[in-house]
């Protein structure tokens, strides 16, 4: 569908152009259809606005999920160490004591 706009877009009068209001030069009466058919197309979502504010909420907008991601993934993984940690220390009896060497609580006086 974009093809047919560039195509219309693209024709140019052997005559020469005109200006219209506003200062825009338009190579033929063909390119202007171009330019409103491309403008209809943007409006109805069949072709996407190439305009940079858009673009950079876009790019703000997909930074901020991916930032939650990560956030989330890095609170789930530190809760599975917790919960890993949480495991390993009730494995040992309640009266073992630090180890001076390693710091693992397992030590047991007999």
């Amino acid at each position: 569908v974009t093809f047919i706009v560039e195509e219309l877009k693209a024709v140019f009068d052997p005559r020469g152009g005109y200006y219209k209001s506003g200062g825009i030069y338009m190579p033929s009466v063909v390119a202007e259809l171009g330019l409103v058919v491309e403008d209809h197309m943007k409006r109805i979502g069949l072709i996407r606005s190439d305009d940079p504010a858009e673009r950079e909420a876009l790019r703000k907008k997909k930074q901020a999920l991916k930032d939650a991601q990560k956030a989330k993934s890095e609170t789930e993984s530190s809760a599975e160490k917790a919960k890993d940690a949480g495991e390993s220390a009730d494995t040992f009896p309640p009266n073992a004591e630090l180890c001076h060497k390693c710091h693992t609580k397992a030590m047991m006086v007999l």
